[in-house]
């Protein structure tokens, strides 16, 4: 199944095809050495880290026959708790507006790796490689503490299988493309969600590449991953069975984007006449107004939404501000819905359409939160009525 979108928050979501490369050897290859790990095992394990350098990947191919594949480009390699990661991302210079956050994550970070210089104004191709696993464990422990569960594998991530989610950071386009053609059968226009059933695992694929001009930040790479490993975590919670509804996966994947920087949503493509809408990151702001004077789509059209078809702007902020409604409740009701939208259909004698899911959510709705699609509108105004600001 391959849904493309051109804008630069879309993702394709395709079949791991399961081919190999060929292991070749890649010692001919200069990587820079580790200079916080010295490469050495017994330092990796101390550190909390399970593997690093070679390791088995997607179906059909492991870290060996990607090297291979992408020939003169040295990749790095970490496997995490419930990561595994590969980078090709150069050295970068910290912009003057990352260093008080960048700063923050580097004092976390120099818990584990002592040698980490917490007020450096470069991060080299390991440090990043660290910082970003860094960043995909806080955020796995923060989305499976909203889904009420400790360790996605143990809630049944993919029927029959507990293979890690997987992450590949690239700096060329070149080299997504190699990848999605050879791994993912596809020709990539933007980032990659690949579902690999054979290892039981989801892999994400971008490179910093697609970023440029006001976009060209580490910020708005972190960000763009955000939205990808939602999408990816939601999609394995419970099972890759059938996918969410639109507005369910693409609003959790803002909630946890604008969390990291709500300056950079990842829209880097768009053009013309949305320039000016997106510079304007308060949504929460744009979104009262709207409600303030009805002008917003109700949950049963925004329910009728499917991937792939192109929205206006303040759609988009329609779907974050319901999931912030919905993730801003103090109590478990988000927990409880999850799992009663992504209980996996069974004795039915049919693939799960979107309107068996759309019941689903419909039921969920009723039964967590005790309210229909017109009770869900009237709460949810209500609510951003009294929580978002004026101005």
């Amino acid at each position: 199944m391959i849904v493309r979108n051109i804008p630069a928050w879309a993702l394709a979501l395709v079949l791991g095809v399961g081919l190999s490369a060929g292991a070749r050897a890649q010692d001919e290859i200069e990587r820079p050495d580790d200079p916080y790990l010295k490469g050495e095992r017994s330092q990796i394990k101390a550190a909390g880290y399970v593997d690093f350098d070679r390791f088995a990947w997607g179906d059909g191919h492991g870290t060996s026959d990607i090297e291979a594949l992408l020939g003169q480009v040295p990749l790095l390699w970490l496997e995490t708790d419930h990561f595994k990661i590969g980078s090709t991302l150069p050295e970068y210079t910290i912009d003057l507006e990352e260093r008080a956050s960048i700063k923050a994550e580097l004092k976390q970070l120099s818990r584990r790796l002592p040698r980490v210089k917490k007020g450096t104004k470069t991060l080299d191709p390991w440090l990043r490689l660290y910082l970003y696993a860094q960043r995909l464990e806080d955020f796995y422990t923060d989305i499976t503490g909203r889904l009420g569960v400790e360790d996605l594998p143990e809630t049944g991530m993919l029927p029959g299988s507990q293979g890690k989610l997987c992450v590949l950071l690239l700096e060329k386009k070149s080299s997504l493309g190699r990848y999605g053609r050879r791994y993912g059968g596809v020709d990539a226009v933007a980032a990659l969600r690949i579902y690999f059933p054979g290892v039981g695992s989801l892999c994400y694929v971008t490179c910093s590449e697609f970023f440029e001009d006001g976009f060209d930040k580490d910020v708005a790479l972190h960000c763009q991953l955000m939205w990808g490993i939602s999408q990816n975590v939601l999609s394995a919670y419970k099972g890759f069975s059938f996918s969410l509804p639109r507005w369910l996966a693409d609003g959790v994947s803002y909630y946890y984007q604008r969390r990291v920087d709500p300056e950079y949503p990842c829209f880097s493509t768009l053009k013309g006449s949305m320039t000016a809408a997106i510079a304007d990151s308060n949504w929460p702001r744009k979104v009262r107004a709207r409600v303030k004077v009805d002008v917003y789509p109700d949950a049963t059209t925004m329910m009728g939404w499917v991937p792939g078809v192109e929205l206006p702007f303040p759609d988009h902020m329609m779907m974050f501000s319901r999931v912030d409604y919905l993730l801003t409740r103090e109590d478990d009701s988000f927990a409880r819905f999850m799992a009663a939208v992504k209980e996996p259909f069974v004795n039915t004698g049919q693939v799960p359409d979107y309107g068996m899911v759309r019941g689903r959510v419909a039921e969920a709705l009723s039964s967590v939160y005790g309210f229909d699609e017109q009770g869900f509108d009237e709460a949810w105004a209500e609510w951003v009525l009294k929580t978002y600001p004026r101005r």
